[in-house]
């Protein structure tokens, strides 16, 4: 706090000076405007105000205001140096004075009721004039400004006010306006003085700091270069720089000591001069390469000293570049005359070396031929060993099976390519050293193998305990590294060593494709059995339905044949006919439904091209489905042809927009979605398979209660149903269940309890090469039918 203060106090001081010098600059502006003003407005006055005697004192007042101001802020400048506080006192006399100024300009207003309103309008705009010019001379000083403004504009506001109506009311207030506008802009004004004179006190300081900088930076430089100089003086290897025409422009002590120079000779010196003749041409092409802009390895060349001696050297040149164009270059060299002697001794020493040791294993020749041969053989033998090696690993690696061996604790020696991709690894060597039960079977188990020692619940592992061959028979499965399971086959061998159980070889495989199709293959003898079933009785009801109507007809047409019946009771009779005639057909409507399912009705297939079909179909799923559901469909623009019957596929979708509402009671979203798609591998689900081909896929979900896996399980079955009684028949499903099995494709349900259900229907394209394979060997027995798949987590 204590040093807020005084800072405060500066900074005020120096805005006071600021002010100050603004208002000097500005007070030569000020007088010469105001004398002039002054003299033009008496002039305009003159002819009209009969006080004139008024008028020249007025005239007076202003004049001498004006100059008094001028010759008091000389006065000031000259007599400010050295005062306590100068700027303070000058803005105390700046605000007296614009005080008074103010109120002689206001007084005009009292010369306004003897003008007319033209000569009224022209004084109003000289006093309004004179408040626009004070708030941006005077603005960087807001209390003098403000002086000058009020007491200039405040009397003719009032004169308007006294003169009433409506008119110079308005103009009262319009001038009221004025005034505060002004004051306004004053304050503005003075926020821009004050932001500039804190950026000119800020520019100052920062001069200074770089200022300050500037020469700390200097002295480092100096410094530094003081300290390389030394170092480079000091060094023992020769550090030399070369312009671009080959001069020396520098060189250190050591280079002039060892070639023999003094600094007064490399004035006239040439790097071609001190190199031996011999290195001339390898030098030149050092450059070349340099001045091409490639980096040069370490020179290996030789120095010629100022006696004509040679120093052999070796170094590291770099180049500098003045733009693209060659500036220098500099080099540093180190002696090594010393380490080429010792490197000849060296070699000498060593040839005599192995001369001597030569003449020493003469007599171990021959058994270093038989040793070489052996070693030759030997490592022949690792080769063809590590071929063979490879060439099994590959074999291995290329099994769909997937292979992997243990010891006798569980961890893995040896595993396929193909086990680690069904365990979800990417590389076998991931699973060396692993325990493969943990792998297997995750936390299934939650034991390791030496954990089944007793009733072991893991038949791999029995192969430990019982040395034999085990074989899974029933569904076991596998966990893969993201923690989902699928079913396997496999078969386990144990590995005996001196009669013990040294570990186990475990062959499996992923099942999940056979279980699938060996579930479609149940549920479509179960879906054929049953529609057997329902074929043979609805034609037998067919019959019995046959009978009742032909007999009802007879009934009807045989009342007016029989005179003594009552008008009444012919009435009631033919009214019971109509009734038993109606249940009747809908028996024969129900009927009709089973015999399709059982396929006693015929199946006219055609090559269709769903596009009309769909466009028939939209406004009847609209209607049908009602206002509260939102229908949103998503068509391919050009859908591939399919083999099948025109009438069943708009029934289809129609009965499963059927019971999409009826799923939805409460309203929801239904989205019908038509695209062709190419599986280009089989799509194995819980319990369907799709082989690859082109398929016309059409799929159909809703935001609707959802079903459980109970239900999924049986939701082709004919006469199943989860509505209430009277309200279904249970056939719907099961003849969308026929078309699909008739036209040759597969269908999947994806559905959860409160999250809604989607059914997918794949439908062979038709391509042109199958057009009249399809018509004439269109098949009439199942096939692989589809079935439902509960899913988790599925968004609504």
């Amino acid at each position: 706090g204590g040093e807020t203060m005084p800072q405060a106090a500066t900074e005020k001081a120096e805005i006071e000076r600021q002010q100050v010098a603004f208002l000097s600059r500005m007070t030569n502006v000020n007088a010469g405007a105001t004398i002039a003003i002054a003299l033009f407005s008496a002039i305009l006055l003159w002819q009209f105000v009969p006080q004139i005697g008024w008028l020249c004192v007025w005239l007076a007042y202003s004049l001498l205001l004006s100059s008094m101001l001028f010759l008091r802020q000389r006065r000031i400048e000259g007599s400010g140096v050295g005062s306590p506080n100068p700027g303070r006192r000058a803005l105390n006399h700046a605000f007296f004075w614009a005080l008074s100024a103010g109120i002689g300009w206001g007084s005009l207003a009292l010369f306004m009721p003897s003008l007319n309103p033209t000569q009224q309008l022209a004084v109003t705009i000289v006093i309004c004039a004179m408040a626009s010019g004070a708030a941006s001379t005077l603005g960087p000083i807001p209390r003098v400004a403000a002086a000058f403004i009020i007491t200039t504009l405040a009397p003719i506001i009032i004169f308007f006010l006294l003169q009433g109506g409506v008119t110079f009311f308005a103009l009262a207030g319009m001038g009221a306006v004025f005034a505060l506008t002004l004051l306004g802009v004053t304050r503005v004004i003075y926020g821009i003085f004050i932001e500039s004179v804190f950026n000119r006190r800020q520019n100052a300081v920062l001069l200074h700091q770089i200022k300050r900088e500037r020469e700390q930076a200097a002295a480092d430089l100096s410094q530094s270069e003081a300290r390389f100089r030394d170092l480079v003086e000091n060094v023992g290897d020769m550090i030399q720089s070369v312009d671009a025409e080959g001069r020396y422009d520098f060189v250190n002590k050591a280079w002039l000591e060892m070639m023999g120079y003094g600094p007064e000779d490399i004035v006239n010196l040439s790097f071609v001069d001190t190199i031996h003749p011999d290195e001339h041409a390898h030098c030149r092409a050092i450059f070349e390469r340099l001045a091409q802009h490639e980096q040069v390895g370490p020179v290996h060349t030789t120095f010629l000293t100022k006696d004509g001696r040679s120093i052999p050297v070796e170094g590291s040149v770099s180049a500098l570049f003045e733009g693209e164009k060659l500036a220098g270059t500099r080099g540093i060299f180190r002696d090594v005359t010393l380490r080429r002697q010792s490197d000849q001794r060296a070699a000498r020493n060593r040839a005599a070396l192995q001369e001597a040791v030569a003449r020493a294993t003469v007599d171990l020749a021959t058994a270093n031929e038989d040793l070489q041969r052996e070693i030759a053989e030997r490592r022949q033998a690792e080769i063809v060993a590590r071929e063979s090696q490879a060439q099994l690993r590959l074999i291995l690696d290329s099994t769909a099976e997937g292979i992997y061996g243990v010891d006798r604790d569980g961890r893995c020696v040896f595993a396929n390519l193909a086990c680690a991709q069904l365990l979800g690894f990417d590389d076998a060597v991931e699973l060396l050293g692993a325990d493969m039960h943990a792998i297997a079977h995750g936390a299934r188990h939650g034991r390791g193998m030496n954990d089944h020692r007793e009733e072991p619940d893991c038949k791999i592992c029995a192969v430990h305990l019982s040395g034999s061959a085990t074989r899974s028979s029933d569904d076991e499965f596998f966990t893969r590294e993201d923690g989902s399971e699928f079913v396997v086959e496999y078969l386990a061998n144990p590995i005996l060593g001196n009669g013990k159980v040294d570990g186990a070889v475990v062959t499996f495989f992923d099942a999940t494709r056979r279980h699938a199709v060996e579930e479609q293959l149940r549920q479509s003898q179960k879906m054929q059995a049953i529609g057997q079933l329902t074929g043979g009785i609805a034609h037998d009801f067919n019959n019995l339905l046959s009978v009742i109507t032909g007999n009802i007809d007879l009934l009807t047409s045989c009342l007016n044949d029989i005179p003594s019946l009552s008008a009444k009771t012919r009435d009631e009779i033919e009214r019971r006919a109509m009734a038993a005639g109606r249940a009747a057909d809908r028996g024969a409507e129900l009927t009709a439904r089973l015999l399709s399912f059982s396929r006693r009705e015929a199946h006219r297939p055609a090559i269709l091209d769903v596009t009309e079909p769909i466009a028939h179909i939209a406004d009847i799923l609209r209607h049908t489905i009602g206002s509260e559901i939102q229908l949103e469909m998503q068509i391919e623009d050009a859908p591939w042809p399919v083999f099948a019957d025109a009438t069943d596929f708009e029934n289809v979708l129609l009965n499963l927009a059927i019971n999409a509402r009826d799923a939805m009671p409460h309203g929801g979203n239904l989205t019908l979605k038509l695209d062709n798609y190419n599986l280009a591998v089989p799509f194995v689900g819980s319990r369907v398979w799709v082989p690859p081909g082109n398929y016309l896929r059409i799929s159909l979900s809703d935001t609707g209660i959802g079903m459980s896996k109970d239900v999924l399980q049986r939701v082709f079955e004919p006469f199943f149903t989860t509505k209430e009684a009277g309200k279904g028949t249970g056939l719907g499903m099961a003849m969308v269940f026929g078309f699909v099995e008739q036209s040759k494709g597969y269908i999947g349900i994806e559905s959860e309890v409160g999250k809604g259900t989607e059914i997918t229907i794949y439908l062979p394209a038709v391509t042109e090469q199958s057009q009249h394979a399809a018509a004439g060997q269109y098949r009439t027995a199942a096939m692989d039918p589809g079935s439902g798949k509960v899913i988790s987590n599925r968004a609504s």
